[in-house]
């Protein structure tokens, strides 16, 4: 007799090796230019991911998908290193239509929707409960709830970015659509438009919640405060220019 437990890990793991194999074949079949849509795609996505020096306090959630908590996360969810990249995949685009678009932008809990979702399938049927486990949430004993199934997910998501790493890098000209330049072009037009005096064009998504945001990772917070209180002290006893 198979424990019931076992068997929900059988039929889990036979299912996510079936999406695996099917993502695989898609993708060496799918065109180089779909490809670098995709990862064109994924980069604009992680860029959505924040944790911020600002974020602070109960109202931010830490990030406790991976072990890092959240410290250099959006090169890990790019590249399928964090369990988020699963998420991401297994969600779909309608994770982000329903936060950037079909739910109200002045409701509160809108801004937090792709969060606390994420939050909410990382603990999946877990007995303990978000609420608890965050509240008694440190960063150095970090541990995984579900640690069988999450290491599959993200074994899997890492194995698909990689795919799509080596189906982009057959394709020479990927730098031709890289959104960095363009958002250091948009910069600098915006600088430029102020130095002159022309009024900055005016913003017309400012009220979309385009931002997920987690809690600002401890060990992040405490280089900054040093960096700062180092930046203090030298401009406090730099001598003056009369001196």
């Amino acid at each position: 007799v198979v424990h019931p437990s076992r068997y929900r890990f059988e039929v889990f793991r036979q299912r996510e090796d079936l999406i695996l194999e099917r993502r695989l074949r898609y993708i060496s079949e799918m065109s180089n230019e779909l490809a670098k849509d995709y990862k064109l795609m994924f980069m604009l996505l992680s860029s959505a991911f924040r944790t911020s020096i600002s974020n602070q306090g109960e109202d931010h959630k830490p990030w406790i998908f991976d072990w890092s908590c959240g410290i250099d996360g959006q090169r890990l969810l790019r590249r399928g290193n964090s369990w988020l990249t699963w998420f991401v995949l297994h969600e779909g685009p309608q994770l982000f239509w329903d936060q950037w678009w079909m739910l109200p932008p002045d409701a509160p809990e809108t801004k937090n929707h792709i969060r606390d979702r994420s939050i909410e399938a990382w603990f999946g049927k877990t007995k303990i409960t978000p609420e608890d486990f965050i509240r008694q949430f440190l960063p150095k004993q970090w541990n995984d709830v579900n640690e069988k199934w999450h290491d599959i997910q993200r074994d899997y998501a890492h194995k698909i970015q990689k795919a799509m790493e080596e189906k982009v890098a057959s394709s020479s000209d990927f730098t031709s659509v890289n959104p960095i330049l363009y958002f250091t072009q948009y910069a600098e037009c915006r600088q430029l438009r102020e130095e002159v005096g022309v009024p900055a064009a005016p913003e017309t998504l400012s009220h979309v919640p385009f931002h997920i945001d987690f809690r600002c990772p401890e060990e992040l917070f405490q280089k900054f405060c040093i960096l700062r209180e180092e930046k203090a002290f030298a401009l406090a006893t730099q001598p003056s220019a009369r001196a």
